[in-house]
């Protein structure tokens, strides 16, 4: 598999502009924002690998964190895709999954923080100096975005969804 044309051309992105622009729909920014998380780990790791080669294997911080961040990436995808799914099957009327799409908004909003700044800590682990580490950091934040989530709101929709059925299911 080359895994090495992919980072190239995320190297060549982050050089220009990155189009942050969410996808349409009402995940349309947690589709975007699982893309850009995909991005971070292959830039994060891409680095990490060209800058430490074969010592990689010996760096387990810089391991554990790529690995958390491909599980993170497999748990975006997985809620994004499934609560698209159960929109599809109920006719795309939110107000029948709107459980699953309040889940999904929280999951994805707090699962891409944290692979972000997965991301920076294994670049600024990987760089050999202060200007490296002010250059990484640099490519990361253009994957970086934010985007206004009412957290208290969403979790009251969880818990009154949840409470209404005195269970917790998504369906």
């Amino acid at each position: 598999m080359d895994i090495m044309t992919p980072i190239q051309n995320i190297l060549k992105e982050v050089t220009g502009d990155v189009n942050k622009e969410p996808a349409d729909g009402v995940l349309g920014t947690e589709i975007t924002a699982t893309e850009l998380a995909k991005k971070a780990f292959l830039l994060s790791s891409g680095i990490a690998m060209d800058k430490l080669g074969k010592n990689i294997k010996n760096e387990q911080i810089i391991l554990e964190k790529m690995a958390d961040i491909m599980i993170a990436i497999y748990g975006l995808d997985s809620a994004v895709a499934r609560t698209l799914q159960l929109l599809e099957k109920n006719g795309n009327d939110e107000s029948k999954v709107e459980l699953p799409i309040a889940m999904t908004k929280l999951y994805v909003y707090e699962t891409f923080q944290k692979v972000i700044e997965d991301a920076r800590q294994i670049m600024v682990d990987s760089a050999s100096n202060d200007e490296e580490i002010k250059n990484y950091l640099g490519m990361i934040n253009k994957l970086w975005f934010y985007w206004p989530l009412n957290i208290s709101k969403t979790k009251e929709i969880v818990a009154a969804k949840t409470i209404e059925r005195e269970k917790y299911t998504l369906v």
